[in-house]
């Protein structure tokens, strides 16, 4: 559970320090008052991401997901409208920002008589530039959409030359290990140490990476140092079921079983759909729908 733990300390690093910058990139306004409020709220205590007071604009929650299914975010948005909107005596300006293109939001949630609007900002279509603008969000930015021409890669690496360019000591190892923990929602970990390593002068620490990317990428990387074939589904399910228990708990053994049980085909769609499963009935259904 490290690595995912340290995803979601990246998030809120960035959402705590750059809660000006975020809300002003967010709204597209100039704001003169953001007051980051607690995220914690009452009540079987859930923690949103960013709560900010704008003055006179209001409140406003912000969620950041990965690949979130749109029926469970909704359920929690609602949760959090209620909660925000008793506790502060106004109604939540709410918005969400998709990080991974794995998943798409509508914007909107209707169920009866209930309807809940939200802003869904889905990263990988923004210009990285506009998040290059903002000191604090340049770790967001290799989320983005790379201009024009120019690979994932050199995105990543002109994120970090601009960190280095930008800030000094603790600040610029900080953001150095918040961007590539982000990163590695594509890139692999030898690839982001290729990186890092050139344009930071400063000791990164990329041992503890949360996604299955890197698990993967790692896992090319260690076979061929033991002089193993890439593919070998073997590795490839062990590889998968390191990642789920790393991320979701114990599998337990019917269920390692049934990853072990997959052809290559079926663990080509499993590397596809890690993302987006979030708990272990979602193992269970996408296991017995596959």
């Amino acid at each position: 559970m490290a690595g995912t733990q340290r995803f979601d300390n990246a998030i809120r690093e960035v959402v705590t320090s750059g809660a000006t910058a975020l809300c002003r990139w967010l709204l597209s306004a100039p704001l003169e008052q953001v007051v980051p409020v607690p995220a914690r709220l009452t009540s079987a205590p859930i923690e949103a991401d960013g709560v900010f007071d704008l003055g006179a604009r209001g409140i406003l929650h912000v969620e950041f997901e990965l690949g979130a299914r749109a029926d469970r975010l909704h359920e929690r948005l609602v949760d959090y409208w209620a909660r925000l909107n008793r506790q502060h005596g106004v109604a939540p300006e709410q918005h969400v920002v998709v990080l991974s293109p794995s998943a798409r939001l509508p914007g909107e949630f209707r169920s009866g008589g209930l309807r809940l609007r939200y802003r869904a900002h889905h990263l990988w279509e923004v210009d990285a530039e506009e998040l290059l603008a903002f000191d604090a969000l340049v770790p967001l930015a290799v989320l983005a959409r790379p201009p024009s021409g120019r690979t994932r890669e050199e995105l990543v690496a002109e994120v970090a030359r601009t960190i280095h360019r930008r800030h000094r000591g603790e600040r610029r190892r900080v953001l150095a290990e918040h961007a590539a923990t982000l990163a590695n929602v594509h890139l692999g970990r030898p690839t982001l140490e290729t990186i890092f390593r050139r344009w930071t002068d400063m000791a990164v620490d990329l041992r503890v990476l949360p996604m299955f990317r890197e698990a993967r990428e790692e896992g090319r990387y260690e076979g061929r140092l033991e002089g193993r074939l890439e593919g070998r589904l073997e590795g490839r399910a062990e590889l998968a079921c390191r990642v789920l228990e790393a991320r979701l708990g114990p599998l337990g053994a019917a269920r390692m079983d049934a990853v072990h049980a997959l052809d290559s085909a079926a663990l080509d769609r499993l590397a596809d759909a890690l993302l987006t499963l979030e708990d272990l009935a979602a193992v269970d259904a996408w296991l017995a729908g596959r």
